[in-house]
This record gives C-alpha cells, sequence and structure tokens, in this order.
C-alpha cells in the first residue's frame, strides 16, 4: 500500500494533481539519531521539500524543524508569509525545542530569507537564525564547513531541466481554465460574426489554432526559449513570443 501511495504521488507531484494533499504534519523530527547538540534544520510541510531534505540529510544526525506552510513550498510560502517570523517562533514554543536541544541555533533554507526577519526571531525566542544554502543537497558540506556557504551554494540556478520540470504542472493546472476561456471567446467571436471568414468551418479551425498556440506558447515555449527573449519582465517575454508565434 505504502508503495502504491509513493508511485501515486511521484506521478500526480509532477501534474500538480492534489498537490495541495501532500503535506507533512508540523513538528519536530529526527534524522538519524539526534542529540541535545544537534543541528535543528527548519523546512517547509510541502511532502516534496520534506522529502528533499530528509533524503539529502542521509547521514547525519541532525533535527528537522517542520514549519505549518499549508503546503506550500520554502521558496513561495516565504513570500506568502506562511513560512515566516511568526511561524517559526511558534514552532519554536509548540516544540519545546529549548528542552531538546541545548544551543540556541537554526539552520534555514536561504530561500525562506525573504519572510523570516532573523532579528525578530532572536528577540522573541532567543534563538540565532543561519541560511543555509540555496538547494538541500549543499547541506551536509555546508554543516562541514563550519555553517560556511560558497558563492556557488548561494546562487540560484533555473537551467533547462528545472524550466522543463515545471511545464506538466503549469499545463494541468490551467486546464481548468481552458474550457472556460474556450467557451467564452467563440462566443464572443461568433458574435462579431469575423466577418473576413464566412466559412464556419474555416473560424473554428482559425480559432483554435490561434487560442491554443498560444496557450502552448506561454506555458511550454516561453519557459524553455526564457534567457533568450526580449525584454527583462516575464510578461512582456511571453507576449512579445505569443505575438510571434501568432503571426
Amino acid at each position: 500500500m505504502a508503495q502504491c501511495e509513493r508511485l501515486s504521488w511521484r506521478i500526480q507531484s509532477p501534474l500538480g494533481i492534489r498537490r495541495d494533499k501532500y503535506r507533512v504534519n508540523p513538528g519536530l523530527y529526527a534524522v538519524g539519531t539526534p542529540n541535545e547538540y544537534s543541528d535543528v534544520l527548519g523546512t517547509a510541510n510541502y511532502k516534496l521539500s520534506f522529502d528533499i531534505v530528509r533524503k539529502n540529510l542521509n547521514g547525519l544526525n541532525v533535527w528537522l524543524l517542520v514549519l505549518d506552510t499549508k503546503g506550500v513550498n520554502v521558496w513561495c510560502s516565504a513570500g506568502k508569509g506562511t513560512f515566516g517570523t511568526k511561524e517559526l517562533v511558534n514552532r519554536i514554543r509548540l516544540t519545546s525545542l529549548d528542552k531538546i536541544v541545548r544551543h540556541k541555533r537554526v539552520i534555514l533554507p536561504q530561500l525562506s530569507a525573504v519572510g523570516v526577519a532573523a532579528h525578530g526571531v532572536k528577540e522573541s525566542s532567543g534563538y540565532t537564525v543561519l541560511y543555509g544554502p540555496v538547494r538541500a543537497a549543499d547541506i551536509p558540506m555546508f554543516i562541514h564547513d563550519g555553517y560556511k556557504a560558497s558563492k556557488e551554494m548561494r546562487r540560484v540556478y533555473f537551467g533547462w531541466y528545472d524550466r522543463i520540470r515545471l511545464i506538466p504542472n503549469d499545463l494541468v493546472q490551467d486546464l481548468r481554465y481552458l474550457g472556460l476561456l474556450l467557451v467564452f471567446f467563440w462566443i464572443l467571436q461568433e458574435s462579431m460574426q469575423m466577418a473576413f471568414l464566412s466559412d464556419k468551418r474555416i473560424r473554428m479551425r482559425y480559432f483554435f489554432r490561434n487560442y491554443l498556440a498560444g496557450y502552448i506558447s506561454g506555458i511550454v515555449l516561453t519557459p524553455l526559449l526564457l534567457p533568450y527573449l526580449f525584454f527583462r519582465s516575464f510578461h512582456l517575454k511571453d507576449f512579445s513570443w505569443e505575438q510571434f508565434y501568432l503571426q
């Protein structure tokens, strides 16, 4: 049963299906056999984030403090404020962390910095916040080097592979709007009668071709060609490519 559940998760997760259901309970988790001197690392309660962090901590003896981010990953929840100062201080209190470890130090993902004010955590709980590397794979080296991150550890990479992985999720998530928009614009188009196209079949092919081309170019082609499109703003990049594609 557990294997079937994991397989189902691996299939559904990239597609964004039931993603709000994949969360773990907030709290304090033991990785390996930690003691009162072991490091404490914070993460989100989005299951994928939790699993990735735990996998990369294999071989270490640490505590994993899971915040209640409503099942949202670290970067997005930090932007929304759920991975924030208040939640971190509250989770430290609820888990009685001061009775479990003797030090006053918690390591957070670098991408959570936008939501967590280190000085606020210090004032409210007495704990010092250390910001770890961007990627979980670098955590062991970060700890080994005395909590020092190299420039490479601080850099956010978003290459072809990362962009491709987001495409299935966006395609599925936006399907909920695709049908409604198709109906809306078809009615609008028919009301205008498209005088320059008298044949209804031609109008239909013209409509679906253009609409679906815009849908595919915005979700698939734009991410793939992102570095090569004009303009710096994302919405202008998307607009410029769609206009080119629909000529």
